[in-house]
């Protein structure tokens, strides 16, 4: 997996997930938002692929100017991101999570007087409840993200327990885990 940090559009040196095992980030709130991009299949489909681009840039662009003093962009590719806020409680999360839903959610320019609307779909892990380890996080964000799709997209929900049981029950069964796209589709 190849981590960018949104903020310049670089490879980052300090990999978000690094930061889970840091010493004296035991007690920090730690926030894992997972975000997938509802429609941009169909901006690449109707507009082309050199329109994606452009729109993938200016949501990055976008998530920048909501980032903290301390949060950690990446973009997972194609149309996936995580956000690794640093310091943001349970509390505070799903209230990042819908402004990242409304900046990005508004309509993107995407030259020559087109203009194109996308949602963003978030799921949320919380460092310490959902996980110690980043694909622990990553895995109980994406079945938040999973639902949040399931629900009609463009929403922002935090893992449940009932989402960490399914993905246990389909670990312990070695089932392949369903892919969003086929569930909201």
């Amino acid at each position: 997996m190849t981590q960018v940090d949104v903020r310049q559009q670089r490879p980052t040196s300090l990999p978000a997930v690094e930061r889970l095992s840091r010493p004296g980030r035991a007690d920090e709130p730690l926030a894992l938002l997972y975000l997938d991009l509802d429609d941009f299949k169909t901006v690449n489909d109707t507009h082309g692929h050199a329109a994606g681009d452009r729109l993938l840039e200016s949501v990055a662009e976008r998530m920048r100017g909501l980032l903290r003093e301390g949060d950690v962009p990446a973009r997972l590719g194609g149309d996936e991101f995580v956000v690794l806020a640093a310091g943001c409680t349970a509390e505070e999360a799903p209230g990042f999570g819908r402004r990242l839903i409304e900046t990005i959610g508004a309509p993107y320019d995407l030259g020559s007087g087109t203009s194109a609307r996308i949602g963003v779909s978030i799921g949320i892990a919380m460092a310490r409840e959902h996980g110690r380890e980043a694909a622990d996080l990553l895995r109980a964000a994406d079945a938040a993200l999973y639902q949040a799709k399931f629900d009609g997209g463009s929403r922002c929900r935090a893992a449940s327990g009932d989402d960490l049981a399914r993905l246990r029950r389909l670990g312990s069964r070695s089932a392949p885990e369903p892919t969003r796209r086929s569930a909201a589709a």
